[in-house]
């Protein structure tokens, strides 16, 4: 019965498909409302949970709501470093379970192969996985990807212009375009060097890449499907759609669908140096940061802060500079609720694009060694931050 089955945690994925999309949407509301559950859920061991319940899914033929119920709870936690972290870490292969959710059919004959009807939003979400390169694990997620032939099957059967057949089912097919191409380039972006390598070969060499890498996303994307809400619907049961919503979703699909490339993003503390660091963006009550828009004469100061590890860190991400290999703050992360950041209390206060040069006035310090000091802190420890800043004078 459905009571008994909902009496183990394995039991959500046999549950019936009404009950399982309304269970969904149910917790989707308690943690948009309240991010800080997030914390009790990944304690809670909910979080790996989640992919083995996709595996037995799968395993088991059980596409459909079983299989997007798990990708919309994903999809509202993965922006999280030690959530990536955790998935990356847990007893099921995430990507290769979500790469074979992409498609249903598959003819190793021939090579055909059919793409789900609800690809889309698989892609979305991985791409958000990938595009969380702060979490300290995500290099190993891209080497999986590529190792679960993710980026041939988007070639081939997505990007392809002769994969129309493949395609024939999905319900957005020129927006499953859209997020193939920037799900690859946020591959890119993560990588290791060594498998960023490997990708960009693939990548140039195909023609279907060639085309798309550079294209607008508005040639792809028609007006219904610029407003449609399949990111936060489940395909089967699209009357719950609404319980799950918060009024910020047209403009935010809107502004990753007309992007034409990857959204800025913080390099992987072990990331390829080929690809530049972009610009951080900064929360609101984040300190001012250092001019930028000054013609100018650069000159540098350097001075000691003090920052207290929370449990929640220092509240900074640290990206390596590909030019120096140094240290810079690339943003100030935003904690739940209403804990705040130790970074932001620092005296000196400290800024966006400042060079951490020591940590702890420990000289011939490797970013490696700078980023191990601080997670090495135990909760409470004041952490010594040697700052150096480029100042600009007219």
């Amino acid at each position: 019965s459905t009571n008994s089955s909902l009496s183990n945690s394995t039991a959500v994925v046999l549950a019936q498909s009404d009950l399982l999309v309304l269970l969904t949407s149910c917790i989707i509301c308690v943690v948009k409302g309240e991010p800080s559950i997030i914390d009790l859920l990944l304690t809670w061991g909910f979080v790996q949970n989640l992919s083995d319940n996709l595996r037995k899914a799968l395993d088991a033929g059980r596409r459909g709501s079983p299989t997007i119920s798990v990708i919309r709870l994903l999809m509202q936690i993965v922006h999280r470093p030690d959530i990536v972290d955790s998935l990356a870490q847990g007893r099921t292969d995430l990507i290769f379970y979500l790469t074979k959710s992409m498609y249903t059919t598959s003819n190793t004959a021939n090579g055909s192969c059919s793409i789900a009807k609800d690809a889309a939003i698989i892609v979305e979400l991985m791409k958000k996985i990938f595009l969380c390169t702060a979490a300290a694990q995500i290099g190993l997620l891209v080497h999986k990807a590529v190792e679960s032939n993710l980026p041939h099957l988007i070639l081939e059967h997505i990007l392809d212009a002769r994969s129309t057949t493949s395609c024939a089912q999905v319900l957005n097919p020129a927006a499953l375009r859209v997020y193939s191409v920037d799900l690859l380039k946020a591959m890119l972006i993560a990588a290791d060097p060594a498998t960023a390598a490997v990708l960009r070969t693939l990548l140039d060499t195909h023609p279907s890449w060639r085309e798309f890498k550079d294209q607008s996303h508005d040639l792809f994307l028609t007006d219904l499907e610029k407003t449609d809400t399949y990111l936060i619907e489940d395909s089967h049961e699209s009357r719950f759609a609404g319980l799950i919503t918060d009024g910020s979703l047209s403009s935010a699909v809107a502004a990753v669908r007309n992007s034409t490339s990857i959204p800025a993003v913080n390099r992987p503390l072990t990331g390829s140096a080929t690809v530049p660091i972009p610009a951080a963006k900064v929360p609101p009550s984040t300190p001012n940061i250092v001019p930028s828009n000054i013609a100018s004469k650069p000159t540098t100061t350097k001075f000691t802060t003090v920052v207290v590890k929370s449990e929640l860190g220092i509240g900074l991400d640290l990206a390596k500079c590909p030019q120096t290999g140094r240290a810079r703050i690339a943003k100030f992360k935003e904690f739940p609720g209403n804990i705040e950041n130790p970074a932001m209390k620092c005296n000196p206060s400290i800024c966006i694009g400042d060079i951490v040069y020591m940590v702890n006035s420990e000289r011939s310090q490797t970013f490696a060694d700078m980023v191990q000091l601080i997670r090495s802190a135990v909760v409470g420890e004041s952490i010594s931050l040697s700052i150096e800043r480029c100042l600009l004078e007219k």
